[in-house]
């Protein structure tokens, strides 16, 4: 299993505050500023992992290239994806 959550902060001051994506429980949650928000349930299998790149040619790899996700639902075939951010997105730390 690769990572199990991704913290995140967005630049909009209509989503301030911390995020996080995350799996637990065979659960997939988004939590906002500590509180859990349940996205959808009896998950197995959880695919959760950044890839770093250097984006801006400063010889740091540590901007965001792309994030995969998947998880299995119960019989149902794998679910997954992979997103790439449309703006420049650096490591949250």
């Amino acid at each position: 299993m690769l990572d199990t959550s991704i913290r995140y902060q967005s630049a909009d001051a209509a989503l301030a505050g911390s995020r996080a994506l995350k799996f637990n429980g065979g659960g997939l949650y988004l939590t906002v500023d500590g509180t859990d928000y349940p996205l959808i349930d009896g998950i197995s299998n959880p695919i959760l992992q950044v890839q770093y790149a250097d984006l801006d040619n400063d010889s740091q790899p540590d901007e965001v290239a792309y994030v995969d996700i998947g998880f299995t639902l119960e019989s149902q075939p794998a679910y997954s994806v992979r997103v790439y951010p449309r703006n420049m997105v650096t490591k949250f730390s």
